[in-house]
């Protein structure tokens, strides 16, 4: 199954067999249709989710709050979440945040 979807201020997410691409700005602006969109995304039979981050240009600490919101919905679900090609702006968010032992094991 692949869909894409694309938020007016650029930020899209395609979907793939359980991996999730995101790609331009996670950030204020782009974040709140991607919270709402996510759901039915989230809500996927699969187990596990890769979500894959080098496309994103730049991030904000709204951006960062999407990435934790969907490792919590999935953890209380008891589900798997990995971020893979985290940009260096998004890491240092998330390490200065102290997240780092919990968005990027």
């Amino acid at each position: 199954m692949k869909r894409k979807t694309k938020v007016d201020s650029g930020a899209s997410v395609t979907i793939r067999d359980g991996r999730i691409v995101v790609s331009g700005p996670l950030t204020f602006q782009t974040v709140p249709p991607l919270v709402s969109q996510a759901s039915t995304w989230l809500q996927q039979d699969d187990s596990e989710f890769t979500v894959d981050l080098s496309g994103v240009s730049r991030a904000d600490s709204a951006g960062v709050a999407l990435l934790l919101e969907w490792w919590q919905t999935l953890h209380a679900a008891q589900r798997r979440l990995t971020y893979t090609g985290v940009p260096g702006q998004v890491e240092t968010f998330i390490r200065i945040n102290g997240l780092d032992s919990t968005l990027l094991k």
